[in-house]
Parts: C-alpha cells; sequence; structure tokens
C-alpha cells in the first residue's frame, strides 16, 4: 500500500472499531451507490470483532436514504428506541397507524 492509502487506511473507522466505547446504530441500503451497503456490513464485523454492541438495519430496495414511508417509519422507530436504550429514558408510544 503506497503512502497516501496506508494513511487512510490508519483513520478508516472499520481499522478503528476496536476504539469504540459505545453501542452504535448502522442502517444502510442495498442500492445505495454513494455509501455502498458492504461497507456498513464491514464496519459492523469490525464492530462485533471488537465486542462493540451493534443493531443494524439493511434494507435492500432503499439507496442513500429511506424515501419509502414504510422504510422510513421503521429507521426511525428503529433508531430512536436504539437511542433509547443506549442513552436511557422513557420511549415514546408508537404513533397510531394511517
Amino acid at each position: 500500500m503506497d503512502g497516501a492509502g496506508s494513511e487512510l487506511a490508519a483513520v478508516s473507522p472499520v481499522n478503528l472499531a476496536d476504539k469504540s466505547k459505545v453501542p452504535v446504530f448502522i442502517a444502510a441500503g442495498g442500492e445505495d451507490e454513494t455509501a455502498p451497503i458492504e461497507h456498513s456490513k464491514k464496519m459492523e464485523a469490525a464492530l462485533k470483532k471488537a465486542g462493540v454492541p451493534v443493531e443494524t438495519l439493511y434494507v435492500p430496495t432503499e439507496g442513500h436514504g429511506f424515501y419509502t414511508e414504510e422504510h422510513r417509519r421503521e429507521f426511525y422507530t428503529r433508531r430512536l428506541a436504539f437511542l433509547s436504550r443506549s442513552l436511557g429514558g422513557a420511549q415514546a408510544a408508537p404513533a397510531p397507524a394511517r
């Protein structure tokens, strides 16, 4: 690996997973061309190997973001539940179905 590649590898989150001291939530879409889902899956594996609690939400049909109402609702529900568990506090009641 050349100098620039070595420098980038040294600061790559996947290579620093063992430094994480808090639970991590990863959400990714299978059609994301900006941040391919494989990157998220590698990060998940690195965090698990380091013993870091990690929760994931992978949606094969989404891109860089969650655009359908169903997927947005699942994303925000799961993320808020994760934050509630990780930070403490009461969980909000689910919104009524439309």
